[in-house]
């Protein structure tokens, strides 16, 4: 996938990956993590659903070390 500003973009997940699961796959991240610097992923909906899943299920069972972590307030 391409964005706006032509710039390569991975997304893998599947339908409705972000609902049901919180986050995008381990496969996409780490073959975003090879091909680039950093990798952003959104994990669902909120702090109580897809950042708890992406923290302490997909980090933790893929050994990934997450960085940063950036909290959108409504």
């Amino acid at each position: 996938m391409q964005t706006l500003e032509e710039n390569p973009a991975i997304i893998h997940g599947g339908p409705f990956a972000n609902i049901a699961q919180g986050t995008n796959t381990i496969i996409a991240t780490k073959m975003g993590l090879s091909l680039s610097n950093y990798v952003v992923t959104e994990a669902g909906f909120g702090a109580d659903l897809g950042a708890e899943k992406f923290l302490n299920i997909k980090s933790a069972y893929a050994g990934l070390n997450p960085k940063c972590v950036v909290l959108v307030l409504p």
